[in-house]
């Protein structure tokens, strides 16, 4: 449903909606008047009309506290399940926190999808610290399966190129550590520290605990191993002292 049969729906059912900052007041003192029914009804198609492209572009920016506000009249739905299929879809997303892609498991196709897109999308958006994380994470599995496999895409040369969309975003915390993994595709002495530091940079999904990280020299090897069950792929990761080459067992 796009924007201007939403629009007739609402005039059918009470009148004329206003326009501009007026609209959401006269909506939620109007929306009583209706059957519950009827009221949802016309929220959800207002949701969808938005969700679908059906509103001016400016909209993506409003809808967030728009959503919420129906949401706790009672009339909005808590979220919406619904793919996006266009690139300008991607936006309103990351505007609409009760818009969800997949009821479960979300997360998962962010592994596999571009991180380009995702950061790109990141800055000053709602779903802020949810795409980042998202992003972080992929790397650090991909990263974590190029060591554990030896093939496939040198995941330090994705994260040399992902640094300026990163400092684009202001992801601060997430810039370091793509800086870090970027870093890691020279090679050189590892002392300790660094052993440590690529043991929680190499940690599948997030990093883990300085308690849950044990090092030690073995001959030329750094051998890092994780005590959190179900950590790695493999339970330790080696770090060749004088190279700083990196294979899991």
């Amino acid at each position: 449903m796009n924007r201007l049969k939403w629009r007739e729906g609402f005039r059918d059912a009470l009148g004329e909606l206003p326009e501009g900052q007026e609209a959401l007041t006269w909506v939620r003192a109007s929306l009583p008047k209706l059957t519950r029914d009827r009221a949802n009804g016309l929220v959800r198609s207002m949701l969808e009309a938005f969700i679908e492209g059906g509103f001016e572009d400016a909209t993506t920016y409003e809808m967030e506290g728009i959503w919420d506000a129906l949401f706790e009249d009672g009339y909005g739905p808590r979220y919406i399940v619904r793919e996006c299929e266009t690139e300008a879809a991607w936006k309103r997303w990351a505007w609409s926190t009760r818009w969800i892609l997949f009821e479960q498991d979300e997360d998962i196709i962010f592994l596999f999808d571009a991180p380009k897109r995702l950061l790109a999308l990141a800055f000053g958006c709602p779903k802020r610290d949810y795409i980042l994380r998202c992003v972080a994470h992929g790397v650090r599995d991909r990263a974590l399966a190029f060591v554990v496999t030896g093939t496939g895409p040198s995941p330090f040369e994705e994260a040399q190129s992902l640094l300026f969309d990163a400092r684009s975003a202001h992801a601060l915390e997430l810039s370091d550590y793509l800086e870090r993994l970027a870093g890691y595709a020279k090679t050189g002495p590892v002392d300790r520290e660094g052993a440590v530091q690529r043991g929680h940079d190499l940690h599948r999904c997030d990093p883990p605990r300085t308690e849950d990280v044990d090092v030690s020299l073995q001959g030329e090897v750094w051998v890092v191993r994780y005590t959190t069950p179900g950590a790695l792929l493999h339970p330790d990761l080696r770090v060749h002292r004088k190279t700083g080459v990196m294979a899991a067992p």
